[in-house]
Order: structure tokens, then C-alpha cells, then sequence
């Protein structure tokens, strides 16, 4: 019975004690993750554990990740200290181990870690294993199917479409695949598609495509294509030749040009263009669309074929100094259009659309079916034949047609008449307003006088009137006296 009763006290008063002696646990929610899970000979992958804990009592708490033994020549750890560990924890804790192991035989592998944390009051550890799997490397090929020439003749603002077929050799799947297309300088992708499209996992082939929108300088040059895979790691590249003979070259300003009025605005704005070759009966296009140097677009249309062709439009801020005649009109802009190996004799036609603000027509009083294009020739100005073709908010747009290049000046003709007209009303007004009303006889109102004359007449009337009847009503009464005698 004695003996019974002291078992009883010391599982009342020790057990709790023991208890509190239990040292801290190491736990991962997660346990050992093996990224990428697959990879190539050669090619790295990570280990990484996530180790939490919460000290169970007073005393602070020493976690340590160690990674266990990698088979010899097989796997090679590359970065990682092993073991790891942070001491001290006195609150509950997260820490991250990582190893990053390279796999240098074709085979699958079991990879583990021991947690472990340890307190005054002991030790406690756990381990956790994950799986990763070398393979033997794989390849990719690109494959340009569109264009198959892999050779690319483009104009300003045309829209090229440009596929890949892209292929993996090997019995690995290739995991993060990633499809690049480098476009030249100027030229932008089509809304909907980028740089780089990726996959995940690549098990055979796959086709890509991309849309792009010509821009930038006239040339040649390449569209860089290239692949990887990030496991097993891989890559191949290719490129596509492109020349572009009717692309726009904006030039920065060269500085004051020769011939502008001394003492003037010398600030001017450039844009040129450059063909290898303009043939007959093919208009070729020079788009400009900068209502500051004043030109929409230019069309050019020749007899012969020119090669080297370059067209440059020049803003002028005032009339040159080699213009010495006054162009007819108000002017609106002044514009120089040069040509390089292209002579007007071997012009057929040019064709040029400008646009007009309409805040300078309404301010200046302009007639817009008045508005013109004028060119500089022989000493003398030439108004073109000009036609109003389109308008918008802010802008009237007008065609004009030319034999050549030179000077030009946009002018406009006020309207005839609008002040006099206005001035002729005003005087009307007045004078109709500042009559003076008719004066009767002695001061009295004509319509007073008019009136009391028809009051007058009317009483005679009736005075009359009245007469009459009487003389009537008495003939009958000297009749029957008459009768009454006889």
C-alpha cells in the first residue's frame, strides 16, 4: 500500500515536470522540395527545406539542416554550406535551407536533409527526401517555316507574320521553354504578341508565330530568333535577313539652312526617304504626317526607272532668300522638297497632301476653297491644281498635284466682302430706328387728325340720312289732302 501511494505522488509532482523538460520539435510543412525535379547531365537543380519550430520552454533553441551524403562521382553540390544552422531562437521560427547539387550521371535519386533542433533539455530530428532524376541531355531546332526563303523584301508600315516550328530530340521532356524574337530598331510587335512566348513542358515540337509592323530607317538587316529550355537546358538560335527600300529616316536638324531672310527663324525640321529602285507605273510613297513640317504624304510616279532615289522635305520658317518674288495669297507654310538622282524630265507625276489648320482659316478670314499649293520655278510662283480631299477636327486635308520638286508654299485667299457688308447693315439700322414719328397741324398727331375727319363724316352721313327720311314719310300726308279736296 506504501508503495502504491508513492508511485501516485511521483506521477503528480514529476510528470508535469518532465514534461516542460521535452525539447523543442523541428518540423517542415512542406518537406523537401527538388527544383527543377529533372535536369540534364551537367545541368544543376536545388534542394530546399523550410524548417519551422516553437521553443518549448525558457531556453533558446539551435536548428540545423544537414544534407545527407550524395553518391560519390553521380551528384556534386555546388553551393550550399552543409550543414546549416541558426542558433538562439527563442520565438517560433521559419527558416530556408537550399543546396544546389549538379547531376553528373543519367539516373533517379533520392535526396534527403536531417532537421534537427536541440535545446538544454535535448535533442530532437526528423528527415525528409525528395526525388530528382537526371537525364541524358536533349537538343532543340528551329525550324523558320514562314518565310521559308528565311529572306524578307518589306515596305514602310507593312505587317510581317514570321512562324517557327520548334522541335526537342531526346527522351527527356524539356521543361520551360522559352521562344524569343530580337526585332530590328523602329519596327514593333502588332498588338497581342511580344518578345518572348514560353511553354511548359515541350514534349515533341511546337509551332510559334509573330506579328510585327516594318518601321525605322531604310536598309537591311536581321531578325534574330532563339530557344531554351531551362531543363534539361538547351538552346539553338537562327536568323531572318530583312531590306526595307522605302522606309522613313527622320534627321535631327542640321542647324540654320542657307537662304533664309537674315535676322529670321532658322529653326528647321527634316524627313527623308531613300528607294534602291522606283519603277514605272509603281507609285511609290513617302509617308510624312507631321503637320509641323506641313506635309501629309507625297506620292511619286516616274517614266523611267531611277535608282537611289531619296527624297527629302525640309520645314522653312520663312521664304528664302532665293525667292525673291511674293507668292499671292496669305501664307500658311513654306516647304522645300528635294530630290537626289530624280529629275523632273523623268517625273510623271506627284501628288501632294498637305494639311491646313482650321483655328489660321478662321482667324486669318480664309477662304478654304481657296487654299492652294504653289511651286517656285523660273523665277516665278505657280499656283498647282489643288483639291480638297478629307478633314477632321483640327485639320482641313487638300491633294495637289506637281511635275517636280522645288520650293512650295501653302497660301490661302481671304474672303471678298465681309466687311462691307456688315457695315452697310449697321447703317440701315440706325437709320431706321432715328426717325422722327409724323407731326399733325398745331403739334397734334397725324393719326388724331385722320381720325376726327372720319368722325366728321360719318356724323354728316347720318345727319343726312336722317333728312332724307323725313321728306319721305311727309309726301304720302300731302297726297291724301290733296285727293280729299278734288
Amino acid at each position: 500500500m506504501k508503495i502504491k501511494i508513492l508511485s501516485a505522488f511521483i506521477v503528480l509532482f514529476f510528470l508535469p515536470a518532465l514534461a516542460l523538460a521535452t525539447p523543442s520539435q523541428c518540423t517542415s510543412s512542406q518537406g523537401l522540395q527538388i527544383n527543377p525535379s529533372q535536369v540534364g547531365i551537367g545541368d544543376s537543380f536545388t534542394a530546399t527545406l523550410v524548417g519551422s519550430t516553437t521553443p518549448t520552454g525558457e531556453n533558446a533553441v539551435t536548428m540545423t539542416a544537414t544534407l545527407q551524403s550524395l553518391p560519390t562521382g553521380k551528384l556534386t553540390l555546388v553551393s550550399g554550406q552543409n550543414p546549416q544552422q541558426h542558433t538562439g531562437i527563442t520565438t517560433a521560427t521559419s527558416k530556408t535551407y537550399s543546396w544546389s547539387i549538379r547531376g553528373d550521371v543519367a539516373d533517379s535519386y533520392t535526396i534527403s536533409v536531417q532537421l534537427k533542433c536541440s535545446d538544454d533539455t535535448g535533442t530532437l530530428q526528423d528527415t525528409y527526401s525528395g526525388s530528382a532524376t537526371v537525364v541524358e541531355g536533349i537538343t532543340l531546332d528551329i525550324d523558320v517555316t514562314n518565310p521559308s526563303s528565311k529572306s524578307l523584301t518589306v515596305s514602310s508600315g507593312q505587317e510581317v507574320t514570321v512562324k517557327i516550328w520548334l522541335s526537342k530530340s531526346g527522351e527527356a521532356t524539356a521543361n520551360d521553354v522559352r521562344a524569343t524574337l530580337t526585332k530590328p530598331s523602329g519596327w514593333s510587335f502588332v498588338s497581342g504578341y511580344q518578345a518572348t512566348q514560353t511553354v511548359s513542358p515541350l514534349t515533341g515540337g511546337r509551332a510559334f508565330e509573330w506579328k510585327l509592323r516594318v518601321g525605322g530607317s531604310s536598309g537591311s538587316g536581321t531578325i534574330s530568333l532563339s530557344a531554351t529550355s531551362g531543363s534539361p537546358s538547351a538552346s539553338d538560335s537562327d536568323s531572318i535577313s530583312w531590306s526595307c527600300t522605302d522606309c522613313v529616316t527622320e534627321e535631327e536638324p542640321e542647324g540654320p539652312a542657307d537662304g533664309f531672310i537674315p535676322g529670321g527663324p532658322s529653326e528647321e525640321k527634316k524627313k527623308s526617304q531613300f528607294w534602291t529602285m522606283i519603277t514605272p507605273g509603281v507609285a511609290r510613297i513617302m509617308h510624312i504626317n507631321d503637320p509641323d513640317i506641313g506635309l501629309k504624304q507625297i506620292s511619286i510616279n516616274v517614266r523611267n526607272r531611277a535608282n537611289n532615289v531619296r527624297i527629302t522635305v525640309t520645314k522653312l520658317v520663312g521664304k528664302p532668300a532665293t525667292v525673291v518674288h511674293n507668292v499671292t495669297g496669305k501664307v500658311f507654310k513654306y516647304m522645300e522638297i528635294n530630290a537626289e538622282n530624280l529629275v523632273d524630265e523623268n517625273i510623271s507625276e506627284v501628288k501632294i497632301q498637305f494639311p491646313v489648320n482650321k483655328t489660321w482659316i478662321i482667324r486669318n478670314n480664309i477662304d478654304r476653297a481657296t487654299v492652294a499649293l504653289n511651286r517656285y520655278r523660273n523665277n516665278a510662283w505657280e499656283r498647282l491644281q489643288t483639291r480638297e480631299v478629307d478633314e477632321d477636327n483640327d485639320y482641313v486635308y487638300y491633294e495637289a498635284s506637281s511635275s517636280g520638286f522645288t520650293t512650295f508654299a501653302i497660301t490661302g485667299q481671304e474672303i471678298v466682302g465681309t466687311t462691307t457688308t456688315i457695315a452697310t447693315t449697321t447703317t440701315v439700322t440706325v437709320t431706321t430706328t432715328t426717325l422722327p414719328p409724323a407731326a399733325g397741324i398745331g403739334g397734334i398727331p397725324t393719326w388724331i387728325i385722320i381720325l376726327l375727319i372720319i368722325v366728321v363724316i360719318v356724323v354728316v352721313a347720318v345727319i343726312v340720312w336722317r333728312q332724307k327720311s323725313k321728306e319721305s314719310l311727309a309726301l304720302p300726308t300731302l297726297s291724301q289732302t290733296e285727293s280729299f279736296l278734288l
